[in-house]
């Protein structure tokens, strides 16, 4: 029998023109169950589609979330969208029943999109680490270290990374022999599924697949893991109970995140090349399924939600009551949602309320009649990001201040060396009128207030006193040493401030308001010395205290 000498070239014409399209199976051995976990599937891909899009919306379009910490969170809802994306779809399409088949090169571009939206994501997630580790453990280098350029140097290389590492391996995918074996037991093609239909030798992808499976998510968890060692080791030094606490909990949440991402993916690619007869086809697949779609679900929520400034641009609102005795009866009030943002340094003048936007230097002013927004700016060369908070409280580096001779804003600049800057402020469109500089530094002092004009600074004498030491007077411009002691309840002031309608000082003292009575007298200048050995009789008295829980 003569064989026909066309045969070997048509061979070779099957073996390297490529393999017509794969055909996905699903997860194996639970086809009777593939609707049913479409269910969750599909539940979990619609929650990562709408958080992620909220999200990356909210820092693209705000401008007060335009800071590097933000920006790292619309790297990774871009990176979560995206790789949701590239697999979901099919993949459902698959669990319904609609369509199995996919083309070798759709195929080739999907395992190409989907691992190097992983590598991007784990750049990102490393980057973040890093970021946090800055800004708890390296405060005073954060802003020189952590800019917008960084950001955008960090996208680039995450993507570029990923790129280069998955180049080779699709490469190789391409040059490969496939004898007619096209059913893929998987509901999307990644690496070594696809390797596996080949009928050649496939060692150089299982040990480059190997080799970077080891030098990118491997080597990123492992920094990560050294990052957050670092933060801990920090927060376990800080000397507040309930900062610890909050603080522990924001990083256990950012684990918990961190490690359902990185575990199933790890265990699928290593499954692959060493787990082939000892795990269960089916739990290796319903876990390649869980990194994609579980992680972009959560990361909106853990990273977005438990984050201060975009939780509280939707959940945070506030109560306007008639009274105080409303206040304290918790009656007759009405409550607005802040959708307009949230801030710290609150104050209300004239029926607005002021504040400073968390993480920025923006003052803003807003209509207590009608809720809306009505001025946003920045504050010229104010500090932010606790660079100069009070001492005991966090995101107080701004705060405003009312009295009778107009509004007020407190706070501290780099030209300054964190010592407290006093400006008047235009209510009308919030521009400084004029500013003064005092000697005292504003982390060291529990809070200050204005009343006629004269700024008192208060500081801390025990857990349950408080002296006013200090006073500027910002007509003649001389500083004062003062001794007036206030008792209070609990150790920490988190807000100070004082009526010019009825004179009194209200604190919240650690969940209780508490207001003080005052009454001025004629203050005796004397002539100005140097600042820290100035003495004079106290201007304000204040003869009593009243407190309600």
């Amino acid at each position: 029998m003569e064989l026909d000498p066309a045969l070997p070239v048509l061979n070779q014409t099957v073996l390297t023109s490529g393999p017509g399209p794969f055909v996905l199976l699903g997860v194996p051995g639970l086809q009777t169950l593939h609707a049913w976990l479409s269910v969750p599937v599909c539940l979990l891909y619609m929650a990562a589609l709408a958080g992620n899009a909220l999200l990356l919306g909210l820092v693209a379009t705000d401008k007060t979330l335009q800071t590097p910490m933000y920006q790292l969170l619309g790297l990774l809802a871009a990176a979560d969208l995206v790789l949701a994306t590239s697999t979901v779809p099919k993949a459902l399409a698959v669990l319904w029943g609609l369509s199995g088949e996919i083309s070798f090169a759709a195929c080739l571009a999907q395992l190409f999109v989907t691992h190097v939206t992983f590598i991007a994501e784990s750049s990102v997630l490393l980057a973040m680490a890093i970021d946090r580790y800055v800004a708890i453990c390296q405060p005073l280098r954060y802003g020189a270290l952590l800019t917008q350029r960084v950001v955008g140097i960090v996208a680039v290389a995450a993507v570029t990374r990923g790129a280069c590492v998955m180049a080779p391996p699709v490469a190789l995918l391409q040059r490969l022999p496939y004898c007619g074996q096209r059913e893929l037991p998987h509901t999307y093609c990644e690496h070594m599924g696809v390797a596996r239909l080949a009928c050649g030798d496939t060692r150089p992808n299982v040990w480059y697949g190997l080799a970077t499976t080891l030098l990118s998510p491997a080597l990123d968890l492992g920094l990560i893991a050294a990052s957050y060692a670092l933060i801990l080791r920090a927060v376990c030094r800080l000397p507040s109970h309930g900062a610890r606490c909050k603080a522990l909990g924001t990083c256990g949440a950012h684990a918990s995140v961190i490690t359902l991402f990185y575990t199933p993916a790890l265990f699928s690619f290593l499954a692959h090349r060493f787990g082939r007869h000892t795990v269960p086809s089916h739990i290796h697949i319903l876990l390649a399924n869980l990194y994609v779609v579980v992680p972009p679900a959560l990361n909106p929520v853990v990273y977005g939600v438990r984050t201060q400034q975009i939780a509280q641009r939707y959940f945070d609102s506030y109560r306007l009551y008639k009274s105080y005795d409303d206040l304290v009866l918790m009656k007759n009030y009405k409550e607005w949602t802040m959708g307009y943002g949230d801030g710290s340094g609150n104050t209300v003048y004239e029926n607005f309320m002021y504040f400073n936007y968390y993480g920025t230097h923006d003052i803003a002013k807003v209509n207590l009649s009608s809720n809306t927004l009505v001025l946003q700016r920045p504050l010229p060369s104010a500090t932010h990001n606790n660079r100069f908070s009070y001492a005991g409280v966090s995101w107080k580096d701004i705060d405003f201040a009312g009295d009778e001779k107009g509004l007020w804003v407190l706070y501290a600049t780099e030209e300054s060396k964190g010592n407290l800057v006093v400006s008047r402020l235009n209510t009308s469109n919030l521009e400084v009128e004029k500013t003064w500089h005092t000697s005292q530094f504003k982390p060291a002092l529990s809070g200050a207030f204005m009343a006629c004009g004269v700024l008192y600074a208060i500081r801390p004498l025990s857990t349950r006193q408080e002296e006013i030491f200090y006073a500027f007077d910002t007509t003649t411009g001389r500083e004062h040493h003062l001794s007036i002691l206030l008792d209070k309840m609990l150790e920490t002031l988190h807000g100070i401030n004082y009526s010019p309608l009825d004179h009194k000082l209200y604190v919240y003292n650690d969940g209780y308001l508490v207001y003080y009575d005052l009454s001025f007298r004629t203050l005796k200048h004397r002539p100005a010395r140097k600042v820290s050995w100035l003495s004079t009789e106290p201007n304000p008295v204040i003869p009593n205290k009243t407190s309600r829980p």
